[in-house]
């Protein structure tokens, strides 16, 4: 854990290595410039000089958790080394010295440099500045980077557990699924290989049979839908085609089109919303039209909706956001809830039940079930959505909202939920480092 390489491209501070131009350089080149009987007058020989600091290097990186060694500051005096001078050097953001603390003070040896203590590099990684001073000197900087020690969980219910060969830089895909960066899709949960050469993943759906399919953009350019395990390329998608749900593809002139056998769905579509399973099996798609209006589709069949006024946003299934901040329900006009602001990920639970984590206008948290909202129980201001009635608190606590309930700690974020076939509910998270 003593990487050291430069692993971020990080600006550093100038080069604080070169020493100053020696003042006897200085007066060789002006002494036959200047009469004699002007040096009778000048001040002592070294009394304009003074000490001048500079770090070993100019930038210093490790990975985070680890210990960057090796950091020295120099002390001369016209170019000279300089013993016995006290200096003090100071980290920012979250970087320390395993001497603890973020200062640390030292006496110049022989040699003119201090050798400062390790650096511990924080677990988020990030930029920061190791300064040194001392009395009659200017301040030095070096730059400080490090990459993040990342980890992996998904979650089964509420019991999370650690991944399994997920590698770091990887992104939280659906479920217990997580995309390397060199584009492998892999299952966290035993590490074994689902496809490669995976640029991007869609919306994971689970169709009314019980079978589940996510869409793909592969690393080529070429498309694929994957039920359960096994990667199928789709029949008639476009390049330049996105992924919308499941095994449906929106290609760049407006058409929904099923990557299994190319079949059109639907044309003149703008953009799609979150799927939605509902209980009774029913599947449900908001759309926005390229003319400005909006639809819903269940199953291939869309349909107008009813009320939904022109700068609405889509929410999930036949669900709407308006611009003055109503939940309608797209099949009727009907209204569900007001004043809300933002809504996140729809989950149908295990018992059929569906929920919605929504922050309103006022900087509140609710959940639905159904359509009946209700006021979250111990969801701290500042918090993010994140499925069902689940929200992530700022300092990395999952929190369920309809209780207060801890689910789990130290969490940065969260992936696409997923319901499988067999009932149980998965949940890919991204932790919070932790040294």
């Amino acid at each position: 854990m003593n990487d050291q390489s430069p692993d971020l491209d990080l600006s550093t501070s100038a080069d604080a290595t070169r020493g100053p131009i020696s003042r006897r350089t200085v007066l060789a080149g002006t002494a036959f410039a200047v009469p004699a009987i002007a040096l009778t007058a000048s001040a002592p020989a070294f009394a304009a000089s003074g000490l001048t600091l500079a770090f070993n290097q100019s930038s210093y990186s490790g990975q985070g958790c680890s210990t960057i060694t090796g950091a020295k500051v120099s002390v001369t005096n016209g170019g000279t080394p300089k013993a016995g001078v006290d200096v003090t050097v100071s980290l920012s953001n979250g970087y320390t010295f395993s001497s603890g603390g973020t200062t640390s003070t030292g006496v110049s040896s022989s040699d003119g440099y201090v050798t400062l203590p390790g650096i511990n590099v924080p677990g988020k990684g990030g930029s920061g500045t190791a300064t040194a001073t001392s009395s009659g000197s200017s301040a030095v900087s070096a730059a400080l980077s490090g990459t993040t020690s990342e980890s992996f969980a998904w979650l089964e219910g509420v019991a999370p557990t650690p991944t399994v060969g997920v590698p770091s830089g990887s992104t939280l895909a659906w479920g217990a699924v997580f995309l390397t960066p060199d584009g492998r899709l892999l299952d966290g949960a035993s590490g074994n290989l689902i496809v490669s050469n995976v640029d991007s993943v869609g919306q994971y759906a689970l169709g009314p049979d019980g079978n589940s399919f996510v869409p793909l953009k592969m690393r080529d350019g070429s498309f694929a839908w994957l039920e359960g395990v096994a990667p199928t390329p789709t029949v008639g998608v476009p390049s330049g085609s996105t992924l919308a749900w499941g095994a449906v593809f929106l290609t760049p002139d407006g058409r929904l089109l099923d990557g299994r056998n190319g079949n059109l769905i639907v044309s003149n579509v703008d953009s799609v919303g979150q799927y939605a399973l509902g209980y009774d099996g029913n599947s449900f798609v908001p759309l926005k039209m390229r003319d400005g209006s909006f639809a819903w589709l269940e199953g291939v069949a869309p349909t107008p909706t009813v009320g939904v006024p022109s700068g609405s946003t889509l929410a999930w299934g036949a669900v709407f956001l308006t611009p003055d901040g109503r939940l309608l329900d797209g099949a009727s006009g009907n209204l569900i809830v007001s004043n809300v602001d933002s809504v996140g990920q729809y989950a149908l639970g295990p018992d059929g039940n569906s929920f919605v984590p929504l922050k309103m206008r006022d900087g509140s948290f609710a959940w639905l079930e159904g359509v009946a909202p209700t006021p979250t129980v111990g969801v701290p201001s500042g918090s993010t959505l994140a499925w069902g009635a689940v929200f992530l608190t700022p300092d990395g606590r999952l929190l369920d909202g309809r209780n207060g309930n801890l689910i789990v700690s130290n969490v940065d974020s969260v992936g696409q939920y997923a319901l499988g076939y067999d009932g149980n509910s998965f949940v890919p998270l991204k932790m919070r480092a932790r040294c």
